[in-house]
């Protein structure tokens, strides 16, 4: 198993990322086959290789900044990281 982190949003705190690899590391010895991709907001889908993946893990309220034509045709799971930001981030928008 390989899990790929694109990048971490500006406003995490400069711990997260360690914290954040320490916990990927555990999870990569477990092995197997396929890839992870974690990704955000400033990920760029269509320039990724997602040839191999099993599993994206979206860590913010949403996955809007990927094509709608890439989110239909992959054939696994999109995690999106927070449902309750999620509703917040629809709230606000509906109330705009």
């Amino acid at each position: 198993m390989k899990i790929t982190r694109t990048s971490i949003s500006p406003y995490q705190n400069p711990s997260f990322q360690e914290k954040e690899r320490a916990v990927f590391a555990e999870f990569e010895k477990i092995g197997g086959p396929g890839e992870i991709l974690v990704t955000n907001t400033l990920t760029d889908i269509s320039a990724l290789d997602t040839q191999n993946l099993q599993l994206i893990i979206h860590t913010n309220s949403g996955y809007d900044n990927f094509p709608l034509d890439f989110v239909k045709k992959v054939n696994f799971p999109i995690v999106v990281g927070n449902e309750i930001r999620a509703q917040a981030v629809c709230e606000y928008i509906l109330f705009c």
